[in-house]
């Protein structure tokens, strides 16, 4: 049986927004400000490095103790024997890479509304991830987007613990949680904050009410 770890913080990486920085600068004082878990999430990156980056946070996460999830990428995964998968809609399918990953990996995997989330209910994954809530940089259309509305239709109905991603931020996380979330998708707050540990803690200050 898998255990399943804290989700109530969840990041997102995305270099494309920390500039010159190096990747590990910005995820470990979020982790000492209280990131749960950390989600690679890398499109603009060459295989190699991607393993390379992949690397140095796995051996970052075990420092803290928190889960290195990767996105997409299953051979990456199963090379730094991350923790686990996060799955799309129009990834690999969840059947196949349980079968390669095994019973004790995580697979999360996005939902984008309610017909979606019932489907995953009879997925072998281990949350959900409901997107995208809000419009965020890379969404300006609001064409798709869940809303509060969509969010409850999908904790309604899902059978798996739900995070809640896209455009969350301090302004709108106090609604979010009192949705009953098991977690929530941070990116750009942390990611291009001049001091990500203060953010995550004021994320984490914002987050303690959470029924987890």
């Amino acid at each position: 049986m898998r255990a399943l770890p804290d989700l109530s913080l969840y990041l997102v990486t995305d270099s494309r927004l920390i500039g010159q920085k190096n990747l590990l600068s910005v995820v470990e004082p979020a982790l000492k400000g209280g990131v749960k878990v950390v989600q690679f999430r890398e499109k603009s990156m060459e295989a190699k490095e991607i393993f390379d980056v992949a690397m140095e946070l796995r051996a970052l996460t075990s420092k803290y103790n928190v889960p290195l999830i990767i996105n997409d990428r299953l051979d990456i995964a199963q090379a730094v024997d991350a923790d686990g998968v996060h799955l799309g809609q129009l990834d690999l399918p969840v059947e196949k890479v349980r079968k390669i990953l095994g019973a004790n990996k995580l697979i999360g995997f996005t939902v984008h509304n309610e017909a979606q989330a019932k489907a995953a209910n009879q997925m072998d994954v281990d949350y959900v991830v409901a997107a995208p809530v809000f419009r965020t940089n890379t969404k300006l259309d609001t064409r798709g987007l869940l809303g509060f509305d969509g969010l409850r239709s999908i904790l309604k109905v899902s059978k798996k613990p739900v995070i809640a991603a896209g455009g969350i931020s301090l302004k709108n996380i106090a609604e979010v949680v009192d949705m009953d979330v098991d977690g929530v998708v941070v990116v750009n707050p942390i990611m291009t904050s001049d001091d990500p540990q203060l953010s995550a803690e004021k994320f984490v200050n914002m987050l303690t009410p959470m029924k987890i």
